[in-house]
């Protein structure tokens, strides 16, 4: 009996697909999760972010408000300042920071601070 079949047999080694990580928090401060007490005066906060596709970073407060003010300082590194605002109610908001790779599609990491105006 003959047996025909046709296209193509490869036995080599299957290559490795490298699955795509969120960038990896160096720095931060104040850290997360710490209370922003923001009474009569700002606060800065900064991130240091490293990821071998680039880093971007994206500050908001938790009502989806973004931050315009926020900077890269340089490749692995972003800041906001955060003040209060007599007509914006912050308390009880938190300011997130989502620092994503470049890759596609991205992986991202999200960091919190809770707001409080006493």
């Amino acid at each position: 009996m003959i047996l025909w079949s046709s296209g193509c047999f490869y036995f080599g080694p299957l290559p490795q697909v490298k699955k795509n990580e969120a960038p990896v928090i160096i720095d931060q401060n104040p850290p997360s999760q710490t209370p922003l007490i923001l009474k009569d005066r700002s606060v800065q906060v900064f991130v240091i972010a490293r990821d071998e596709d680039g880093v971007n970073f994206q500050w908001s407060r938790s009502d989806g408000t973004l931050l315009g003010n926020a900077q890269q300082v340089n490749a692995e590194t972003s800041f906001v300042e955060i003040a209060p605002d007599p007509n914006i109610n912050l308390d009880g908001q938190s300011l997130r920071c989502t620092i994503y790779d470049g890759a596609t599609p991205p992986a991202s990491v999200i960091l919190t601070w809770p707001l409080e105006v006493p």
